[in-house]
């Protein structure tokens, strides 16, 4: 999985839950936090830091995972080069293409 999933995830959770909430997240899920945007990275790690958010929180996963879905899609939508459009793209993977 891109990196750019991984900083985005951290910058969602700091700015709604806070830098504490961050800690103890990336503290339960045995991570150091560490990602660039332009890693790969595995996606297990990431649906570790959600689970380990969601016993911090108290907040269900898969009400997580919308949140941020639809906040990296937001941020990843802005990033498309001008030339190109969403009415290229026939599905999500081809989306991401023109993001990367």
């Amino acid at each position: 999985m891109k990196g750019i999933i991984f900083t985005e995830f951290m910058e969602l959770v700091e700015s709604k839950f806070g830098l504490e909430v961050l800690d103890q997240v990336l503290e339960l899920s045995d991570d150091e936090g560490v990602y660039t945007s332009v890693g790969s990275y595995d996606h297990r790690d990431l649906v570790k830091l959600i689970v380990n958010l969601s016993k911090v929180s108290d907040i269900p996963p898969e009400q997580l995972q919308e949140v941020f879905g639809e906040s990296v899609f937001l941020n990843l939508l802005r990033s498309i080069p001008s030339h190109a459009s969403l009415q290229q793209c026939d599905n999500t993977f081809q989306f991401v293409r023109h993001v990367e």
